[in-house]
């Protein structure tokens, strides 16, 4: 909408890029746990099913059951049709399932914004954001790495103020 602020703070920004790593971390893990999750739901279906499916024993008390004939395996085709869960355990993995799906497209997202963010800075201030946000390093090793790489000495200071101005410079690509 015309005149809408930006709705991240460059704080926001910083604190994104320093679980940059963790994020990147945490997609593999819910990506090999949706795994055996689903793994784990269909077997629990399928037993589910077979139990539904599998023989009953037969009423012998001799009371009437009405004058309808009964059709279990469309009873049961109906209710898979329609998504029903067939047991309870199999509506608490599908619960946990779409949970973890939501937290693994909340995790793609913000790797997605982080990824787009670090490919549009210049080499001085991605190795700055690098170094010192995503990596962790301290301002010393940060000095040292930016004159190996650019041969200019900077102070901490100085560097610190040229992080700033790289943050400041995401955050305007975040402008709406």
């Amino acid at each position: 909408m015309k005149g809408e602020k930006n709705m991240m703070s460059e704080k926001q920004i910083r604190d994104m890029l320093t679980r940059y790593k963790p994020t990147a971390g945490r997609i593999k893990h819910l990506e090999i746990e949706k795994g055996e999750l689903e793994k784990k739901l269909e077997k629990a279906k399928k037993e589910a099913v077979d139990a539904m499916a599998g023989p009953h024993p037969a009423n012998i008390d001799g009371m009437p059951r009405g004058n309808r004939k009964s059709d279990p395996t469309a009873v049961l085709g109906a209710k898979l049709a329609d998504g029903v869960p067939v047991s309870a355990e199999v509506a608490a993995l599908e619960g946990r399932l779409k949970d973890l799906e939501e937290a693994l497209q909340i995790a793609r997202n913000d790797m997605a914004y982080m990824n787009a963010w670090i490919s549009c800075l210049l080499d001085r201030d991605l190795l700055l954001v690098n170094r010192k946000l995503i990596e962790g390093q301290t301002w010393a090793e940060v000095a040292r790495g930016y004159q190996e790489r650019f041969g200019d000495e900077m102070s901490e200071r100085t560097l610190g103020r040229m992080l700033e101005n790289a943050i400041h410079q995401i955050w305007l690509m975040t402008e709406v």
